[in-house]
C-alpha cells in the first residue's frame, strides 16, 4: 500500500531475497518452522474524524494446513485472531478472533498451492504507530502460523485534505464488515470488472476537489488516464476508481492519483506488481538472471558459497535458492525473479554508458536494491560550472541518493547517500 498503502508493493528486493520463503505485501515477520501466512494492511478513514482505522486481510495455501475425511469430502478447521498493540507489543489495544473452516470435494483441492483469503475486519484508534499481529492456529495439525507488522495509524486531521491508502474490489462497493469483493492480490484469473477505492477526509468541506487518476507502466508511461470533478459534500468521501483490467498485462505498474482541494496540489500513488497465472517460468525479457545479478542486491554469505561452486552445480543450487524464495508456489511463475529480471532489463535500457550494462552502474545499482523513486531531480547544475547533478528520493525508506555526472557523458557516480 507503498503506505502510501502502500507500503512499497514490492519492497526493498534485497529484503525479499534473504528473508522467508514467501513474502508479504508489507514488510512483516513471518515466523520460522510456521504455517506461511500474508497480511495485508489498508489504513482508512473512520467514522468519527480524530481516530484512525485499519482494515486487515491474510491468506495463506491450502496445501500448508492439514484436510481430515470424516465422511465424504475433505475438511479443514483452523482460527484466524487479529491482535493490535503498542509498538512495542505490550498493551492489547485490540483483539478478534475467528472460526474458519474449509471443505474440498478430492484430495486434490486439498495439496493445491491456491491461496485461500479472509478479511478480517477493521479497527479504529487514535492516530499512532501501533503493532498489527495475525495468527492462524491450524485445528487438525496443531500447527500455527503469524504475520506481524509495526504500521503508523495516520492522522487525517493533518492538514486541509487527507487521502487513504487504496483498496483494490471487483465492483464499486465495500463493506467494511465482510469485504468480499476485495482483491488482495494481482494473481491467479483476472476479475471482469475492478475499481480503486480511495477516502478522502477535509475539516473543510463543501468545495470542489478534482481528481486526475492515471494507471502507468514502471517507465510512467501513461496505460490509462481519467479525470472527475466533484463537490466534498461531507467530512469524509469514498470513491470508487475504475480500472481497464485490458490494460493490466503481467509485470509492475502504477497507479497514481494527483488531486486539488482549496487550491493545494496532492499526489499519491502504489505500486501493483500483475501476474494473472499464465506464463513460463524465468524472466520475460532480456537474458536469465546470473549469480552476479543477485549479489548486486543481495551479497550474503549464501550467494558467495554459491559463487564459488562448480557451474553445474551452481546452476543447481541457484534453482532450489530461487524456489524457496517463490511468492506463489505451485504456480508457473516467480515473480520475486520476474521483478529483479526487469530491474536488470530496465537499468541497461536506461542507465548503460558506452560498454558498461546499465545494471552495472551506479544508477543502476540503486534502481535494482531499491526499485523506483518516489521523486527524481534531474539536470542539477554544479556550483561550478561543469557537470550535472541527479538526486533520488525515497520517501517511505527515508533514502536520498545523489549522482554525479562530471564529465556530461551520463555516466552519474554515486557521491552522497543519506
Amino acid at each position: 500500500m507503498i503506505n502510501r498503502f502502500n507500503l512499497r508493493a514490492l519492497i526493498w528486493l534485497a529484503v525479499l531475497l534473504v528473508s522467508s520463503p514467501g513474502f508479504s505485501q508489507h514488510r512483516g515477520h513471518h515466523r520460522k518452522g510456521a504455517i506461511p501466512v500474508r497480511g495485508y494492511l489498508y489504513n482508512l478513514t473512520a467514522d468519527s474524524a480524530a481516530y484512525s482505522r485499519v482494515g486487515v486481510a491474510a491468506s495463506f495455501v491450502n496445501e500448508h494446513i492439514q484436510f481430515v475425511k470424516p465422511d465424504s469430502g475433505y475438511h479443514a478447521r483452523f482460527f484466524l485472531s487479529v491482535e493490535i498493540t503498542d509498538k512495542k507489543g505490550k498493551d492489547l489495544l485490540a483483539l478478534k478472533d475467528f472460526s474458519r473452516e474449509i471443505f474440498a470435494e478430492n484430495f486434490s483441492e486439498t495439496v493445491k498451492a491456491e491461496s485461500q483469503q479472509y478479511w478480517l475486519g477493521c479497527y479504529d484508534l487514535q492516530p499512532g504507530e501501533y503493532k498489527v499481529t495475525v495468527k492462524l492456529y491450524d485445528v487438525a495439525s496443531k500447527r500455527k502460523g503469524s504475520y506481524s507488522q509495526v504500521v503508523v495509524f495516520k492522522d487525517f486531521q493533518d492538514g486541509v485534505i487527507t487521502n487513504s491508502h487504496f483498496v483494490f474490489v471487483t465492483c464499486p462497493e465495500f463493506d467494511t464488515e465482510k469485504a468480499d469483493n476485495i482483491l488482495l492480490t494481482f494473481s491467479d484469473k483476472n476479475p471482469d470488472s475492478l475499481f480503486a477505492m480511495i477516502e478522502f477526509q477535509t475539516a473543510s468541506p463543501g468545495k470542489k476537489l478534482l481528481l486526475h487518476s492515471q494507471l502507468q507502466s514502471v517507465e510512467r508511461k501513461v496505460l490509462q488516464d481519467d479525470s472527475l470533478t466533484v463537490i466534498m459534500d461531507a467530512v469524509r468521501k469514498r470513491f470508487f476508481l475504475p480500472i481497464n483490467v485490458a490494460k493490466l498485462q503481467s509485470g509492475s505498474k502504477l497507479l497514481v492519483v494527483h488531486y486539488e482541494y482549496l487550491g493545494k496540489k496532492y499526489s499519491t500513488e502504489v505500486k501493483i506488481l500483475v501476474n494473472w497465472g499464465s506464463g513460463v517460468t524465468g524472466p520475460s525479457l532480456g537474458q536469465p538472471l546470473t549469480i552476479e545479478h543477485l549479489r548486486v542486491v543481495n551479497n550474503s554469505r549464501e550467494l558467495r558459497r554459491i559463487a564459488d561452486e562448480t557451474p553445474s552445480v551452481r546452476d543447481s543450487l541457484l534453482a532450489e535458492y530461487w524456489e524457496k524464495r517463490d511468492p506463489t508456489p505451485g504456480t508457473i511463475k516467480n515473480e520475486l525473479y520476474e521483478e529483479l529480471a526487469r530491474r536488470v532489463e530496465y537499468a541497461n535500457r536506461n542507465f548503460s554508458v558506452m560498454k558498461k550494462n546499465g545494471w552495472r552502474t551506479d544508477r543502476g545499482f540503486i534502481y535494482m536494491k531499491y526499485g523506483i523513486p518516489d521523486r527524481v531531480q534531474q539536470n542539477i547544475s554544479a556550483n561550478t560550472g561543469f557537470g550535472q547533478y541527479e538526486i533520488w528520493e525515497y520517501n517511505e525508506d527515508r533514502l536520498q541518493f545523489i549522482f554525479y555526472d562530471q564529465m556530461g557523458t551520463n555516466d552519474y557516480r554515486l557521491v552522497s547517500q543519506y
